[in-house]
């Protein structure tokens, strides 16, 4: 008999989203930035674990020189880490 429900719907992954692998916290990142990555590295897979919350972090990197420390008064903490180095890397 084949199995349905959650399982089912996150085809074609196993397990669901509780489980730590494939389906669950491990999955698929797909990044275009056609003048960032070197040739070498496009339609390549990357092994590099990643956040949701590290895209913050690569998006600052990318785009800001330097991330501030404190603005308005208030200090700036930056919690997590670019992941731009994976995109990069010989």
């Amino acid at each position: 008999m084949a199995r349905s429900g959650p399982i089912r719907a996150n085809t074609p992954v196993r397990e669901c989203k509780h489980w730590v692998h494939e389906g669950g916290i491990s999955t698929p990142f797909v990044t275009h930035w056609p003048n960032g990555i070197p040739e070498r590295h496009k339609g390549k897979l990357n092994d590099q674990p990643a956040h949701l919350i590290d895209l913050m972090a690569t998006s600052v990197d990318l785009a800001i020189p330097e991330y501030p420390k404190e603005a308005e008064g208030k200090k700036c903490i930056l919690e997590s880490s670019s992941f731009k180095a994976s995109f990069i890397r010989s």
